[in-house]
């Protein structure tokens, strides 16, 4: 019974509801990539996909405040520490072997690969819990699962693809995507408002308080939206979201009349699920249309 507990609370920890939306952000850059090159690597594809899922594990590891320790707090404590070094390896050699042998990236486009695969790790992962950064306890937190989630996933599958760092594609790209990611990040702060505040865990939602939070999350969905619009119009960018981008406006204004309404409240107290599923639905309009029209 124990080890199935065990079993239980580490796919909680895991969050294995998280990885269908980085799976498609993975594919977008990785297809946009295929639409110049003609060439696809499966066995690249999934290396790479594989070195994403195994980097995101480390601050599962060493996660020691509020909701996101609901799971691991029942994993017995020598448990999850082996496991860091573990994932981190996995993640800094997969990806560095998928990226130095791509034969056909450019030079330069092959060690910028490389050296993001070696300090994405390091410096996000183990950078977004543990000091001296602690970026999740100094309000930048939410800013980096918005990064990784978008153009740090993107320009992975890109790269890996046969695509170059420095063409626009995957940047405007991963602009809406990022932004749409930010309010479900925020929104997943205010339950744990007064656990984070109590244990110094100074989140984006501390900083600006559960109401600053909320105004910034009921203008974000807009800013996604606008975003997605104007990179529309430019080059190349047509292809990618056609028409169907405009499906996101409803989406996002639904989103933001819902946060208002909510901010409206004297007493912001209660469950916000249904907000979270409206927040993290929302993403989908800025992965799967792009995936959708590129494949």
């Amino acid at each position: 019974m124990n080890v199935l507990l065990n079993l239980f609370s580490w796919l909680q920890a895991l969050r294995l509801q998280f990885y269908p939306m980085t799976l498609i952000a993975y594919g977008v850059g990785a297809m946009a990539a295929v639409q110049q090159t003609q060439a696809f690597d499966s066995g690249r594809f999934w290396l790479g996909y594989a070195a994403r899922c195994s980097s995101s594990k480390w601050p599962r590891c060493w996660r020691t405040t509020t909701s996101a320790t609901k799971a691991i707090g029942k994993i017995p404590m020598p448990a999850p520490l082996p496991a860091a070094p573990a994932c981190w390896s996995t993640a800094s050699s997969a990806s560095v072997r998928s990226a130095e042998g791509s034969s056909w990236l450019s030079p330069c486009s092959r060690s910028c690969c490389a050296l993001c695969s070696r300090l994405r790790p390091t410096l996000l992962a183990m950078g977004y819990t543990v000091p001296p950064l602690k970026l999740s306890h100094r309000g930048l937190g939410e800013l980096v699962v918005a990064l990784t989630h978008s153009i740090g996933v993107i320009l992975p599958g890109y790269l890996l693809q046969g695509g170059d760092w420095h063409d626009p594609l995957p940047w405007l790209l991963g602009l809406p995507l990022g932004l749409a990611v930010l309010p479900a990040t925020i929104l997943s702060g205010v339950p744990d408002y007064d656990a984070d505040a109590a244990a110094g865990k100074n989140t984006l939602v501390v900083k600006l308080g559960i109401r600053g939070a909320l105004i910034a999350a009921t203008l974000l969905p807009i800013l996604a939206v606008a975003a997605a619009l104007f990179c529309r119009e430019l080059d190349g960018m047509a292809d990618a979201h056609g028409y169907w981008i405009y499906l996101a406006v409803p989406h996002a204004a639904w989103l933001s009349w819902r946060l208002g309404k909510y901010l409206r409240q004297r007493t912001l107290t209660g469950r916000i699920d249904g907000l979270m599923a409206l927040a993290l639905t929302s993403i989908l309009w800025f992965g799967a249309i792009p995936l959708i029209r590129l494949w």
